[in-house]
């Protein structure tokens, strides 16, 4: 689990955790997690059982970003609040004042290599966005058609009348 839970199903409990596809499942409730909701919980995962200090959650989850103390708190409520909604088991993540977190159940890696579960919300917008490209494409190549045909035609009009003289010996 250390060499990348990311890649990787997740369980824990009546949890099953999803990294790449950003999801947790709890007894067939499908939950969603932002990127920081996400990201707190992998890093308690990767350390089940461990205190995780705040510094490596603030490193790990707000990496790169100017954020007060609370935002880890908050973070942590909302993920405590996420996690316990559709479980019998409530209580997962440990507060160990001045030293950090430490996630309480038990972790299984079910499988390393797994495709990406498909979301729903994903393939509807890469099909959007595929219609969107090939629209701008499409727009755009009329435009420089249109573009390059006004240039020839004003090209044309501006030209002087050519005044064709042909000479012949006499």
């Amino acid at each position: 689990m250390r060499d990348g839970p990311e890649n990787s199903v997740l369980q824990s409990g009546d949890r099953t955790i999803r990294p790449q596809a950003g999801q947790v499942e709890i007894q067939g409730q499908l939950v969603t997690l932002g990127l920081a909701q996400l990201l707190a919980p992998l890093a308690l995962l990767e350390h089940a059982g461990e205190v995780v200090s705040r510094s490596d959650l603030f490193d790990r989850v707000c990496k790169n970003q100017t954020v007060s103390d609370d935002t880890l708190t908050r973070c942590i409520s909302e993920l405590r609040a996420l996690l316990g909604k559709h479980s019998r088991q409530t209580h997962l993540i440990e507060t160990l004042p001045k030293r950090g977190y430490r996630w309480l159940l038990p972790v299984d890696e079910k499988n390393t290599e797994v495709a990406s579960v498909p979301s729903p919300v994903k393939e509807i917008l890469d099909g959007r966005w595929k219609r969107i490209s090939a629209m701008a494409l499409f727009g755009l190549s009329s435009l420089l058609l249109f573009t390059i045909l006004k240039l020839w035609l004003v090209d044309l009009s501006l030209k002087p009348e050519l005044l064709r003289i042909a000479l012949i010996p006499v």
